[in-house]
């Protein structure tokens, strides 16, 4: 691997800032001899899955993260170092654009609470938190700690770079935690910056001579050769061969099947989907949990359960679907109508069965509860069958 991995990089899913699609990031970063680059838009993982994919089609190895805006408007970079962390950036995220969808604060404190499996960077040269609230930045190193906070240095060669990094350096001494550098990249290649400087002047309703605080003013937010980065950093270079180290520790892959795992809200020892599964084996429903036998099953007329099926579930876009053999399909987009409608489908089973044109399947939306309470309507039902029957 090169001495360098860039670990601050936006894409155009950094809206109005982000001038580079991530395909095309993850293709110059292979050109340039790159073996893992990290993905760090503006509040949100949207281009993350994409260029996850596009960088292990080119053999390049992808980092997940996000740049978060602080309810002081001050950033922090988040990276990604385990599957728990990638679910608690998640939820960061998602209680950032709580208050307000295009305007996302984070609480801080927040943050130091849902920290685990995450990895956090100080902020860019602009707006970093350490630059702005070195107080604040202090209080966030001591929740994460020395081995999950650094101070983030870059060098956009804009006048004040050296003192910025000079005073980001003593405060690193002083909180106990190590220096990184990052190039804060907004581009895959120069010729896009011109791209990128009309993207700044739309997001600030202006032109371009009248956003030029904001804009960047020279050529230096480009992807840039990681052999080329000790000359940007002649007094770092240390913090330089430590972005390699902290790369080889974020193993986090999104491209590997993330899983659904929902809480569990059984009042015993038995996980609630296994008291489901029970009831439905009880009820003379076939229990599956693979995507793969759904079809094969509904073919025989015999209801089907499908208590967890991943990839079933993607094809049916967030409903749920009861299908039958005959391809006459019933779709539940509200969980609570679930019950009722496992209760509708049951009643018919018998007439279906003996007819053999139809199977019940109940893709995986057993959630928050719904687990516990469906076993529980299910097993009162078959009773009360019962019951009825004798």
């Amino acid at each position: 691997m090169a001495d360098y991995v860039e670990l601050h990089c936006h894409s155009a899913y950094s809206f109005l800032d982000g001038a580079s699609q991530p395909e095309e990031l993850a293709t110059r970063a292979v050109e340039l001899g790159y073996e893992a680059l990290a993905l760090t838009d503006h509040d949100g993982v949207y281009g993350s899955l994409e260029f996850a994919y596009a960088a292990k089609a080119l053999g390049l190895r992808s980092i997940t993260g996000a740049e978060v805006t602080l309810v002081d408007g001050s950033h922090v970079t988040l990276l990604v170092e385990t599957p728990r962390g990638y679910a608690n950036l998640c939820r960061l995220l998602t209680a950032a654009h709580a208050s307000e969808r295009l305007n996302p604060r984070l609480d801080p404190v927040l943050l130091a609470e849902e920290s685990e499996g995450l990895v956090c960077l100080s902020g860019c040269a602009r707006h970093g938190l350490a630059v702005r609230n070195p107080n604040a930045a202090e209080e966030l190193a001591r929740s994460f700690g020395r081995d999950r906070f650094y101070v983030e240095l870059q060098r956009p060669y804009e006048r004040g770079d050296a003192r910025r990094n000079a005073a980001l350096r003593a405060l690193a001494e002083a909180l106990g935690v190590r220096t990184i550098a990052t190039g804060d990249v907004h581009a895959h290649h120069p010729r896009r910056l011109r791209l990128q400087d009309v993207l700044v002047a739309i997001k600030n309703r202006t032109s371009l001579e009248g956003c030029e605080a904001e804009r960047r003013g020279n050529a230096e937010s480009v992807l840039l050769d990681p052999k080329d980065v000790f000359a940007r950093f002649p007094d770092d270079r240390g913090a330089v061969r430590r972005t390699r180290e902290l790369a080889e520790r974020l193993t986090f892959d999104l491209t590997d099947e993330l899983g659904y795992r929902y809480p569990d809200f059984s009042d015993g020892p038995t996980p609630a989907d296994v008291q489901l599964a029970d009831v439905c084996r009880r009820a003379d429903l076939y229990v599956c949990d693979n995507s793969s036998t759904i079809y094969e099953f509904a073919a025989t007329g015999r209801p089907v359960v499908v208590l967890n099926a991943p990839g079933y579930r993607k094809s049916v876009h967030h409903g749920l679907r009861f299908w039958t053999a005959a391809d006459v399909g019933i779709q539940v987009d509200r969980s609570a109508d679930l019950l009722p409608a496992i209760r509708e489908a049951l009643e018919d089973a018998p007439e279906r069965q003996a007819k053999r044109e139809a199977a019940l399947n109940v893709v995986y939306g057993f959630r928050h509860g719904a687990a516990e309470r469906a076993a529980r309507e299910i097993k009162s039902w078959s009773a009360a069958r019962e019951e009825a029957a004798a």
